[in-house]
């Protein structure tokens, strides 16, 4: 027991302080009420928040109590009543007490729900709250002098408060271009707007958005018009196909009474990548107001509270050098480019390999071709759309001028029919110049024959940041480029020879030639090869031979794919008549808005065709078995996905479901169709199969066909388990694997 926590135990321990505290509480409790009782006597009215609480929850809840007792005919407490029975003169008391109140409570409830059902508003709701109970509970506290607001003059007031439909009205709308943003290269308007908003019922808030309208909206009835914009290119509503874009405007977060008018007006300079043709409002009912009402605060066909209105374009002229791409619904504006850059910029939307997303390609099969395909999105000068094969052996580049504004597509072929190659040798002379180097790639398709010198320029016997070097190719009569080692990049007139120099106290030099296809990594300089002589320069002449077919040894090798979007060289015709030698500049790779450069790579695994039938495998996911668990005898459901490989003409000739290793096989048949490669294949397992109590492993096999004249070939899932548990009404008679 604890005497200072519990009240009992400070009597039962005679703690004669604690006794003492607890007469004083009780004094002040006495004192509060016979404080509240005396000023609700003489003044009729108690409004100190622990007296008000005290009716309440006590004496009014008490008061609901002795109705509701007597409603229950004093149930439990019949025996204490007896002398309240009745005679054969005298009615039952109990019964007319009874039936009296019944009825009062009754009529109450019935004429609560009328008036809420005839007005419907929030008002009404508050005023009278949820029930016999609350009206009993309010009349109580008025009786002691409490505001329950029940005058006419509030009744009156109440009842004209029930909802209606809100007004919501553009009175005007426009935008007017201003500029573009030179950085982002956007078009900046200026938008204006003045609304009326003539509440129906109250509202938590309200806000304003710009839009950029979609169909669905434009057919949704709720006062969009794509007619009303006079956009001086005639584009009214460029987003209705891509889905509609909204930006802030507007908010106000204050309390909307019923009635109380709102005559608003606002402007805002905004830089967008797309041009708005709505005003968007949208109101927010109070959380007061019943859910079964809140319609009624709208006019039909509005129950969202969403409301559109058009904006005019109050634009002196065209703008001839923005448009709108119809694809994205983005406004483009070229003249901004003049502040900073004529070049524009573009980016890749999507790329795809043989017709597959590039990001999911893994593998190709020698014999395939490879083609590209990319979804560009261009506004300012023209685009090279560059592609090529970087390793291990380097191929020629192939490009295509992207000179569509907007998003187009372009496609690249970089060959026709893929084949591993063996990397050819690099040949040296003289070969102890003390330079060393290695052949990482190659794409040349004549011998290719070039020198590089060294130049000890601070003559301490090692190659340092200091020290130069000097490329000179028979690529091109522009085809040398002489550079320092101090961690930059230089490159011929010509663009056809690169020199790259990493940071460091001992710098990686990595020579480029035809743009890139060939590469050589140097790695070793020396400048004391030969014994006893100190030598400040050194040279030494590479040649290159043309690529070969690799020997059947080399059945795999990783391709190295690189595209990337570049700028036309300036004056170039690329539109007219294109030649990506002369028109594309490959060390000027394209920006997006961001300024990223637009340059990428993939890497693919080539196969030959020893080992090809990898290319071909189906994708097989591990059998779903439903429901995992049960018991014997259950009749279970078998599924799984087959994914055939890529666009090829890959044929599943058939598919198993293999249980408990090769214990026991089911034919599956193709229940569903994904897509156009993938299918579902599914079979029930049947309860007299005999599979015993335990658990179970289940995999899926399939047999696929390249070609018509291919040989049949398998392919194996993984594994799934199942579980099956005794059943008690039956005797288990397992059948038994072949001996």
């Amino acid at each position: 027991m604890d005497s200072n926590r519990q009240h009992l135990s400070t009597l039962q321990c005679a703690n004669i302080g604690g006794i003492q505290q607890r007469l004083t509480l009780i004094s002040n409790l006495l004192s509060a009420m016979q404080t509240c009782l005396i000023q609700v006597r003489t003044t009729g009215k108690a409004d100190t928040g622990a007296c008000k609480e005290l009716f309440t929850q006590y004496v009014c809840s008490f008061t609901w109590d002795v109705i509701q007792l007597i409603q229950n005919g004093f149930n439990g407490c019949g025996g204490m009543l007896s002398d309240f029975s009745s005679s054969e003169d005298d009615p039952d008391v109990l019964a007319l007490l009874k039936g009296g109140l019944g009825s009062v409570t009754s009529t109450l409830k019935d004429k609560q729900n009328e008036f809420l059902k005839e007005y419907g508003n929030a008002k009404l709701n508050e005023m009278f709250g949820g029930g016999a109970e609350a009206i009993a509970k309010k009349i109580c506290l008025a009786a002691f002098g409490y505001d329950w607001p029940f005058s006419v003059k509030n009744f009156i007031d109440a009842s004209y408060a029930q909802p209606f439909a809100t007004l919501v009205q553009g009175i005007t709308g426009s935008r007017e271009y201003l500029s573009v943003d030179p950085k982002n290269r956007q078009a900046t308007y200026e938008y204006r707007t003045s609304w009326l908003i003539n509440p129906g019922c109250d509202f938590a808030n309200y806000k304003v958005e710009l839009a950029c309208i979609s169909r669905d909206t434009l057919n949704s009835g709720l006062g969009a018009d794509c007619t009303k914009q006079a956009s001086p290119d005639g584009i009214n509503c460029p987003c209705l196909e891509s889905g509609e874009k909204l930006l802030a405007f507007f908010t106000d977060n204050k309390l909307l009474k019923q009635n109380q008018l709102v005559d608003r007006d606002f402007h805002k300079v905004i830089t967008s990548t797309f041009r708005y043709d709505h005003y968007k409002i949208t109101l927010r009912p109070d959380a007061k107001i019943d859910k079964s009402i809140k319609s009624r605060c709208f006019p039909s066909g509005y129950d969202g509270g969403v409301f559109y209105y058009p904006i005019t374009d109050r634009t002196a002229h065209d703008i001839a050098t923005c448009h709108i791409d119809p694809l994205s619904g983005v406004y483009l504006c070229e003249s901004g480019l003049d502040f900073f850059s004529k070049k524009g910029f573009a980016y890749f939307n999507a790329v795809r390999i043989n017709g597959q997303p590039a990001e999911t390609v893994r593998e190709l099969a020698s014999g395939q071709p490879l083609n590209l395909e990319a979804d560009i999105f261009k506004a300012g000068g023209n685009k090279c759309f560059v592609a090529r094969i970087t390793s291990p052996i380097g191929r020629p580049a192939v490009a295509q001028p992207v000179t569509i504004e907007g998003t187009s597509t372009t496609t690249l072929q970089l060959a026709d029919k893929l084949n591993v190659q063996a990397i050819p040798q690099l040949q040296q002379a003289p070969a102890d110049s003390g330079i060393i180097a290695l052949l990482e790639a190659s794409d040349t398709l004549a011998t290719l024959t070039f020198s590089v010198t060294f130049n000890d320029a601070d003559k301490n016997g090692q190659l340092s940041s200091q020290d130069t070097m000097t490329v000179t190719a028979n690529t091109g009569t522009g085809s040398s480029v002489t550079t320092d080692l101090n961690a930059n990049e230089a490159a011929s007139s010509d663009g056809l020879v690169r020199v790259s120099v990493s940071a460091g106290t001992n710098p990686q030099v990595t020579i480029s030639l035809n743009g890139g296809g060939t590469r050589i990594r140097v790695t070793a300089v020396n400048f004391n090869q030969v014994v006893g002589q100190q030598r400040t320069s050194i040279s030494t002449s590479f040649t290159i031979a043309p690529s070969q077919a690799a020997t059947p040894a080399f059945n795999q090798q990783t391709l190295i794919l690189s595209i990337g979007l570049y700028n036309v060289r300036e004056g170039s015709e690329a539109s007219i008549a294109f030649n990506p030698n002369t028109d594309c500049n490959i060390n000027d790779p394209s920006t997006n808005s961001q300024g990223d450069q637009q340059v990428r790579t993939y890497t693919v695994s080539l196969v030959s065709s020893l080992t090809a039938g990898s290319a071909f495998t189906p994708t097989l996911f591990a059998p779903t078995i439903q429901p995992p668990q049960a018991t014997v005898g259950t009749i279970l459901d078998a599924s799984a996905r087959v994914a055939r490989k890529d666009n090829l003409n890959t044929a599943i000739t058939g598919a198993e479901l293999v249980i408990d290793d090769n214990y026991l096989r089911i034919p599956m048949q193709k229940t569903q169709s994904i897509d156009d490669i993938t299918d579902i294949y599914g079979v029930k397992i049947m309860n007299n199969i005999g599979l015993a109590s335990g658990t179970h492993t289940a995999s899926v096999e399939v047999a696929y066909q390249v070609s018509n004249s291919a040989a049949i070939q398998k392919a194996t899932s993984g594994k799934t388990s199942f579980t099956l548990t005794p059943n008690p009404n039956s005797v288990e008679i397992p059948i038994q694997a072949g001996p």
